[in-house]
């Protein structure tokens, strides 16, 4: 039983550390839009990546329940970064789509994150790029086999 105690506590581990490096310093240091949070900021990547996305969706992927994640969703359209459009096919349900202020915003943080990394990244010789990138591909390609649901299958595309 140690032997997994010490498993998960990598895994935290790993997930502290890795968000730390990547994500923590640089949220600190780029000052966003007055108004906006993190859960904000993640819910317009997040429809950068994936484009149209139903509400619910989201509400999973920014680990918030779905009454949780409508204001967050409410106060994007209000700030105009995001438009609700609902389902064609289930009236029931609304998707979320960027404006072009929210494309805008999602592309210059999106090369401002990029150029971060890439500074930090830079610090490795292509063998330990190399390694450290096929490491990710291969945790995230196992742990996707782990997951009870759909909500974050076009991440792992």
């Amino acid at each position: 039983m140690k032997e997994i105690n010490t498993e998960v506590k990598q895994l935290f581990q790993m997930n502290g550390s890795v968000g730390r490096v990547f994500f923590k310093k640089f949220q600190q240091e780029y000052e966003l839009p007055d108004g906006l949070n993190k859960t904000h900021v993640k819910t317009i990547m997040m429809l950068n990546i994936l484009g149209s996305v139903p509400m619910s969706t989201l509400s999973k992927m920014t680990l918030l329940e779905k009454g949780s994640f409508t204001p967050v969703a409410n106060k994007l359209v209000k700030e105009e970064y995001i438009i609700k459009e609902q389902s064609e096919k289930d009236k029931r349900i609304y998707n979320l789509v960027l404006t072009k202020k929210g494309k805008k915003f999602a592309e210059d943080l999106g090369t401002a994150h990029m150029a971060y990394v890439e500074g930090i990244i830079s610090q490795f010789d292509e063998d330990e790029k190399e390694e450290y990138f096929q490491a990710i591909r291969t945790i995230n390609r196992i742990t996707a086999k782990l997951m009870d649901d759909d909500c974050c299958a076009e991440l792992n595309k």
